[in-house]
């Protein structure tokens, strides 16, 4: 059973290969059903509530500005 509350983010990279975050796998690499999947999503209300920019976040998001 996957149980998640809260938000889910994708950082984009420049890919072909769609992503869809809310699409489980086992350690093993088998898929997870989504029926068994419970996902109580919440919009972020308060900039406290969004994570913390790390070093490396922050590395990726130069990098990205410089390339475009």
């Amino acid at each position: 059973m996957v149980d998640l509350t809260g938000q889910v983010a994708v950082v984009a990279t420049p890919s072909l290969a769609p992503v869809n975050p809310l699409s489980f796998t086992s350690g093993n690499g088998t898929s997870i059903s989504s029926s068994i999947t419970n996902a109580t999503l919440t919009e972020v209300t308060n900039p406290t509530l969004l994570p913390p920019i790390t070093a490396l976040n922050l590395l990726f998001t130069i990098e990205k500005e410089r390339t475009n």
